[in-house]
């Protein structure tokens, strides 16, 4: 066998002894300190500690509502040309929805109602049942005023089922008793408020004059003196008028002489000339401008050659019948990017100075947008509309 080693200590048995029983007296001390500090820490948090414990076994208290209407807009401001969306939350005092009476809402205007198109005051209101409250959109009135406005919404409340003192308040008064019972009609008001903004419309020379032209670009064209030229002559009716300004039909939907598509939605000979009449306008002093043709089509009643969009419809009254019109539906976002992709061009072209729009409206008809229109705005419909 071969001889084991035996690590002997440097300590005495004695000295270790006393080690170990100083090492447990130590963690007695602090097992003490820690069951102290635990029952002075129960001692100071329980009350919180009890409810939250009653909280978690019993159930919870319903929160009642602390005032009886909400209101909100979609937004905080507005162009002219938006509706402005209105939700009204009404609720009884243990938070419970109320659907009756329907809230009274108005748009003011420093203190005074506003009167929209149609001759409306109020903003008309439907209950949606999935969400629980009131909805609305209230037009704005035609070239309104850019401002802060406020949307009020006005209700009848029983007094008895809601509170008239903020907590305390008697206390800090200082009056040892309440306030009187209100008398009479209660009504509760909640208003929003939201801002009416318009764009800056860049600033035109004064005594601006414009002479347009609406056809396709001619080769030969008779002047003022009865002689022929070419194209430059129409800039010679620009002078004769007395014009500092010439504006050109640039994107038309024509699709008389070749089919257009919605990738090539605009008669390409006519977007061809821009650059060339706009650098001769500038030649002789005169600022150039170009416009789109918005909504229109040509030629009219001829639709195998157009792009394919949707198009504004039209209801026969004798048959019953819909017909699709030559003016492209207002609903069809197709149009308002092909537009923008037009203006975005022209912006790039030191050539043009101005852009415009024209037939900023839909065909006679545009029933396509009938069920929109009636649910936005605020119309009375004959019963057995749907």
């Amino acid at each position: 066998m071969s001889p084991q080693r035996i690590r002997i200590s440097s300590r005495s048995p004695a000295v270790q002894r006393r080690r170990v029983e100083a090492q447990r007296r130590s963690m007695c001390c602090c097992s003490l300190m820690l069951v102290v500090s635990l029952i002075i820490l129960i001692i100071a948090f329980r009350g919180p500690v009890a409810r939250f414990f009653r909280s978690r076994g019993e159930p919870q208290a319903s929160v009642k509502a602390l005032f009886p209407l909400a209101m909100e807009t979609s937004r905080g401001w507005y162009y002219r040309y938006n509706l402005v969306s209105v939700t009204v939350k009404a609720v009884n005092s243990d938070g419970t929805p109320q659907t009756r009476p329907r809230p009274k809402v108005v748009v003011k205007r420093d203190g005074e109602i506003v009167t929209t198109i149609g001759a409306v005051t109020d903003v008309k209101l439907k209950y949606d049942h999935g969400r629980q409250l009131w909805r609305g959109s209230w037009p704005l009135p035609w070239n309104a005023e850019p401002w802060m406005y406020d949307v009020e919404a006005r209700m009848e409340i029983d007094p008895a089922q809601w509170p008239w003192e903020v907590p305390g308040a008697r206390k800090r008064r200082g009056e040892d008793e309440p306030p009187p019972e209100p008398e009479g009609p209660a009504f509760c008001i909640a208003r929003a408020p939201f801002k009416v903004a318009a764009r800056q419309r860049p600033e035109m020379a004064p005594g601006m004059c414009v002479a347009t032209w609406e056809f396709d670009l001619r080769e030969r064209v008779v002047g003022p003196d009865g002689t022929a030229g070419d194209w430059r002559t129409l800039f010679d009716w620009v002078e004769y008028l007395g014009a500092d300004t010439f504006w050109f039909r640039g994107a038309v939907t024509d699709a008389a002489s070749a089919k257009l598509t919605l990738e090539q939605p605009f008669k390409p000979a006519a977007l061809q000339v821009i650059s060339q009449l706009g650098a001769e306008a500038h030649r002789r002093g005169l600022k150039f401008g170009t416009w789109a043709v918005a909504y229109a089509t040509y030629p009219r009643r001829s639709k195998g050659t157009k792009p394919a969009y949707e198009y504004a419809l039209d209801v026969s009254r004798s048959t019953g019948a819909a017909s699709r019109q030559d003016f492209i539906s207002l609903l069809d976002d197709r149009r308002v990017e092909a537009l923008a992709e037009f203006f975005k061009q022209m912006q790039e072209q030191p050539e043009v100075d101005m852009v415009g729009l024209d037939y900023m409206r839909s065909d006679r008809g545009g029933y396509e947008m009938v069920e929109r229109f009636t649910s936005e705005m605020p119309v009375n419909l004959p019963d057995a509309w749907d």
